[in-house]
C-alpha cells in the first residue's frame, strides 16, 4: 500500500532557517531560496507556518450561497475573537445544507 504522505516535501520554519522534511530525511536550510534546489520536482509542497492559536467553530447559519455564508463567518470571527482580522487566516467548510441552513465549520489560525 502506498503511503500518501510520501509525495509531499514539508517545510518547516526552524529557529536558524527552515526545515525541509522530504520523505526520512530532513535537511536544515538558512533561507527559503536556499531550500528550492533541494525540492524534488514533481512533488507537492506543503508549507507549515507556526501559529498562536487555531479556532475551530462549527456554525449552523440561514441556508444562502456560499459568498453570503463567507461574510456571516466573518462577522462571527469579528465579533469572537480578540484579534484584528487582518492577524488572522481563516476558511470555512459546508458540511450540510438544506433549505433552511448550512452547517459549516469555520477554521481561524492566528500567527
Amino acid at each position: 500500500m502506498k503511503n500518501a504522505g510520501a509525495d509531499v516535501v514539508l517545510l518547516t520554519p526552524a529557529a536558524d532557517g527552515w526545515l525541509v522534511h522530504d520523505g526520512g530525511s530532513i535537511r536544515n536550510v538558512s533561507t527559503l531560496a536556499a531550500a528550492i534546489p533541494l525540492l524534488p520536482a514533481g512533488r507537492a509542497v506543503r508549507l507549515a507556518l507556526p501559529c498562536q492559536a487555531l479556532i475551530i467553530e462549527g456554525l449552523k447559519l440561514p441556508a444562502t450561497q456560499r459568498d453570503e455564508l463567507a461574510g456571516m463567518i466573518h462577522l462571527q470571527l469579528e465579533k469572537n475573537l480578540p484579534y484584528p482580522l487582518e492577524e488572522i487566516s481563516s476558511d470555512f467548510l459546508v458540511i450540510e445544507s438544506d433549505a433552511k441552513q448550512s452547517t459549516v465549520i469555520s477554521v481561524a489560525a492566528v500567527y
